[in-house]
């Protein structure tokens, strides 16, 4: 059985099942993992699980935020943070789960949040949680895959 998102306002789930949902909905991503590292063996969801929770467990330097049923990691760079989004809340929960984590983002100091999502349905559910901040000094680019949020 292929594993939904739920709504946060009625059941949160686990930082695993977060994970899952969110691998399961990704599953190109790790063909791509496998194409480019040249590797004839198929991955499974649960693999590339464990490989992103060793990846963002294991690194002192990733800051690991939840809000809702939705995973963010911000990676500080020279240029701002890196961020990614593990999501399985319903879309209009991920949006303020966006908004929410944006201001926490500028209230640690960061001046920009950087990311990439291949996903057109995501890029269109930050685009929406940013529209939103418009009024509050953020300026957001999207272009190709790149997304980039400045405060």
């Amino acid at each position: 059985m292929k594993p939904h998102h739920v709504n946060s306002k009625q059941h949160m789930l686990s930082n695993t099942d977060i994970m899952l949902v969110a691998v399961h909905d990704h599953k190109d991503v790790a063909d791509d993992y496998y194409k480019k590292a040249g590797s004839p063996k198929q991955i499974t969801p649960e693999m590339l699980l464990y490989t992103i929770f060793d990846k963002l467990f294991t690194q002192p330097n990733i800051i690991r935020l939840r809000e809702g049923n939705t995973l963010f990691t911000l990676t500080p760079t020279e240029e701002g943070a890196m961020f990614m989004m593990f999501d399985a809340d319903t879309p209009n929960n991920t949006i303020h789960n966006l908004i929410v984590t944006g201001e926490a983002a500028k209230k640690m100091g960061f001046k920009r949040l950087i990311g990439t999502s291949g996903n057109p349905t995501v890029t269109k559910l930050i685009k929406r949680a940013f529209d939103r901040l418009e009024h509050k000094n953020y300026s957001l680019k999207i272009k190709d895959n790149l997304i980039i949020l400045d405060f």
